[in-house]
């Protein structure tokens, strides 16, 4: 995913495939990066992972609505297979 801002003016978002073409950013690939990051703060939120050095770590599970939207990529993405 790749998000390009321009100031002034416009926001233009768009993944990149694997040979580096702009397609399309549908929702299903925008709960695989939600899933994802999540997944990765997890991750890095562990003392004992290597550290990173400017690599801010956070909880990112902070409410039950976030706990439920969780849940709820993970259930949907795993379904499909692509986790």
């Amino acid at each position: 995913m790749r998000v390009e801002v321009k100031i002034p003016g416009s926001v233009e978002a768009y993944a990149v495939d694997e040979r580096g073409e702009k397609r399309m950013a549908s929702e299903m690939l925008w709960l695989e990066t939600y899933l994802c990051g999540v997944l990765r703060a997890f991750n890095y939120s562990d003392d004992q992972q290597s550290r990173i050095v400017g690599c801010r770590r956070f909880n990112p599970i902070t409410s039950t609505e976030a706990e439920h939207k969780f849940l709820d990529a993970a259930e949907r993405l795993f379904s499909r297979g692509t986790l």
